[in-house]
Formats: C-alpha cells, sequence, structure tokens
C-alpha cells in the first residue's frame, strides 16, 4: 500500500510551489505597499495598487530573476505607485477650495486619508500664503467665519484655554486612520486662530485655519 502511495507522494511534492515562490508571494504585496506608504502623501487606496502591480509583476517574470533583483523590482513598483498617486499642491486646492494653487502658497504638508464610503477621503494641507489671496478664494466661493456657521464649536477652539486641534476629532469621522491624526497633532498649535467655513454639497467642507501671527494657514477638508 505504501508503495502504491510513493508516486502520488512525489507527483505532489513535484507540483507544489517551492518554499522560496511562497515566501516572496506573502512578501511582494507587503514589501511594495510599505514602499509606497514612506514616499506617499495620498493613503487613500494607494497601497492596493501599489500591492497588485507589484505581485502581477513578479508572478509573471520574477521566476526568471535572481531573489536580491526581484526584491529591488517590487520595492521600485511601490515607489513608482506610491510617488506616482501623491497629491500635488494645485489638486488639493482644487479639491479642498474649488480653485488652483494660489501663486503665493508654499507647501510644508499634504497628508490624504480614506475616511468611510466610496470616494470619501479626508484631507490635510498646511502652507503659508498671502492672506489676502485666501480672503480672496473665500469671498468667491462662499467662505464664512465659523462663528457664523457654529458659535459652540467657535468657542470651544477659539477662547483662551481651548484647542484648535479638537476641530478634528469634532469633525472628522471616527474610523479615519491613525496616521492621519497623527499628522493632524503634529501641526504646531496657533494661538488665537481664525477659522473659516467652506461647505460644498453633501458632506463636503472645508475649514481653513489661519495664523494671525504670520502667514501659515491650515485646511482640513472632507470630500464625498
Amino acid at each position: 500500500m505504501i508503495q502504491g502511495l510513493s508516486p502520488a507522494i512525489e507527483a505532489t511534492q513535484q507540483t507544489a510551489p517551492p518554499l522560496r515562490a511562497r515566501l516572496f508571494a506573502v512578501l511582494t504585496p507587503v514589501v511594495a505597499a510599505l514602499s509606497a506608504f514612506l514616499v506617499t502623501n495620498n493613503w487613500c487606496f494607494v497601497l492596493i495598487p501599489a500591492a497588485g502591480i507589484a505581485l502581477f509583476t513578479d508572478l509573471v517574470f520574477g521566476a526568471k530573476l535572481s531573489g536580491r533583483i526581484r526584491l529591488l523590482l517590487v520595492c521600485a513598483i511601490g515607489a513608482a505607485t506610491g510617488l506616482l498617486l501623491r497629491v500635488s499642491p494645485d489638486w488639493a486646492f482644487r479639491e479642498a477650495l474649488r480653485t488652483p494653487q494660489p501663486p503665493s502658497a508654499r507647501i510644508a504638508l499634504i497628508s490624504r486619508h480614506y475616511s468611510g464610503g466610496p470616494g470619501e477621503h479626508v484631507m490635510i494641507v498646511e502652507f503659508e500664503a498671502d492672506w489676502r489671496d485666501m480672503l480672496e478664494i473665500l469671498d468667491s466661493h462662499g467662505g464664512t467665519p465659523l462663528e457664523e456657521q457654529d458659535a459652540a464649536l467657535y468657542e470651544r477652539v477659539r477662547t483662551d484655554g481651548g484647542d484648535w486641534h479638537k476641530l478634528f476629532e469634532a469633525l472628522v469621522p471616527a474610523n479615519v486612520s491613525m496616521l492621519a491624526r497623527f499628522h493632524w497633532q503634529r501641526i504646531a498649535s496657533i494661538t488665537r486662530p481664525e477659522i473659516w467655513v467652506q461647505r460644498g454639497d453633501g458632506m463636503t467642507w472645508t475649514y481653513v485655519i489661519r495664523d494671525p501671527t504670520s502667514r501659515r494657514v491650515v485646511l482640513l477638508c472632507r470630500c464625498a
């Protein structure tokens, strides 16, 4: 009986994928996603295409390459995907404020994150700009001071002892990533900020937070 099973066992061993192939099948999407994560500013779905493209490429070409070359190729694909899908400053302004990037704006941070349903995302943009440019944008797109939109929230974040970082907890869905919260908390505090609100359709809104002592401005945007 054992002799009869031997050919079947040998055939199974020959058709089973070797350990190295199975290891690369597991590591490829992980390494590609990590590479994309490290270079992008757009954490809204970017890790999925990076992992998928790298896995497909490795399955097609990986067997012909050495282990080191395969790993480098996977890293390159992940990084290229992350860079390709980065949010540009002009796109960020068009998404948040429905206007091109003002000429005076100098970007310090863009951070985009998935926030729930199809197409829903939260974006944080920190930059320096001439406030006259921002006022022109707000005036032409229906921006209003926060105290006119939500007096209670305004008092909470504007008065002495208030914390303007609380805007994030008050406005952003709880299921948004911890990385988004980390980026928000890393933004230097603004003493007695001036806050404006620009609302779009449905659940789309942008809060414009100005540091009155400098040229610094922060946008907190949710788009759906």
